[in-house]
């Protein structure tokens, strides 16, 4: 990219997924190396929020409503376990996709399992709200979440959040300075 003019912002990030949290590394890689690379390149200058990361989302709380996504349901052909017993676990899975997808290598596929009814449950009684307690949300930012429509807790908590995976170092620190604010 050079020989054509491209300036390199950051230098290259890389994991090992069979050894570190390629999510962690993401997040380290990015605040480290990336934004401060846009930020000298562009003359930007990122706007803090409570949260640490710049972003801010609103949730508002009112009446039940049911919401139900639409979405593309694949069949596993196979799952093969890439790493030894001694390592974090991680697998390779195919997929059979409907005729309605094109994918092509490089392309992004989002698998979005449904949490159990068990973690579900511990959150809905962890912030003490009912199942069909209806959530709507804005972002400042793109979400994954979705934003600008009704949904019922149990909906946002059973397939649009993972509930099982471990929050990565920032996340972490967000959390517990949001909750000494909360405190205080």
């Amino acid at each position: 990219m050079a020989e054509h003019g491209g300036a390199r912002l950051a230098p290259r990030g890389s994991a090992d997924t069979a050894e570190d949290d390629p999510f962690a590394e993401l997040e380290s890689w990015s605040e480290r190396s990336v934004w401060p690379g846009l930020e000298a390149a562009f003359d930007l200058v990122r706007h803090n929020s409570s949260d640490g990361t710049g972003k801010s989302t609103r949730i508002t709380i009112r009446s039940p409503y049911t919401l139900r996504a639409a979405h593309e349901t694949a069949v596993v052909h196979q799952v093969r376990v890439l790493t030894s017993a001694e390592t974090t676990k991680k697998v390779h899975v195919e997929l059979a996709l409907p005729d309605t997808i094109n994918y092509r290598p490089g392309d992004h596929l989002a698998i979005l399992p449904l949490n159990s009814r068990q973690s579900v449950q511990r959150v809905l009684s962890l912030f003490q709200i009912g199942s069909d307690t209806i959530l709507y949300m804005t972002s400042s930012s793109a979400t994954s979440l979705p934003t600008d429509t009704p949904i019922s807790a149990h909906d946002l908590l059973s397939g649009y959040v993972e509930l099982n995976q471990v929050a990565t170092p920032t996340v972490r620190v967000s959390r517990a300075l949001h909750i000494t604010d909360i405190m205080d």
